[in-house]
């Protein structure tokens, strides 16, 4: 049976640009990325995330029916690992590797990332969950 989780899988899963070989590789370490390249056990209890807990937050939020994930944008970057969440007042949360500066450049050349649309993203796990 399909679960958030899996709908959020599969979400990375298509927003990367890899090989098919490597799409659950990469999706693995995607759900493994930090706040700001920050470790974990760095973190104060609260803030103890990571990016694939952050998407399933919002997936869950969405299939509850909040606006809230409506708002936001969801990049997703190709070219090295980062995931970066739009918030509507102008804030961005980059999750990084731990170890990463998230502000700056990580690779050299052009920035590949895919962009998904809050509402998107929230109708998709709204059809399949609301209410669940």
């Amino acid at each position: 049976m399909l679960d958030i989780g899996n709908v959020v899988d599969l979400f990375l899963g298509s927003a990367v640009d890899v090989p098919l070989r490597s799409v659950a590789d990469t999706v693995a370490r995607v759900r493994e990325l930090t706040p700001a390249g920050t470790p974990l056990k760095a973190l104060p209890e609260s803030l103890r995330h990571t990016a694939g807990a952050y998407l399933d937050a919002l997936a869950d939020m969405a299939a509850e029916g909040s606006l809230d994930v409506r708002r936001v944008k969801i990049e997703v970057v190709s070219n090295w690992k980062e995931l970066a969440v739009h918030q509507p007042d102008g804030t961005i949360s980059r999750f990084v590797e731990p170890g990463a500066i998230a502000s700056n450049w990580q690779h050299a050349g052009h920035r590949r990332s895919t962009a998904i649309n809050g509402a998107a993203f929230a109708d998709a796990v709204s059809n399949l969950f609301a209410g669940a």
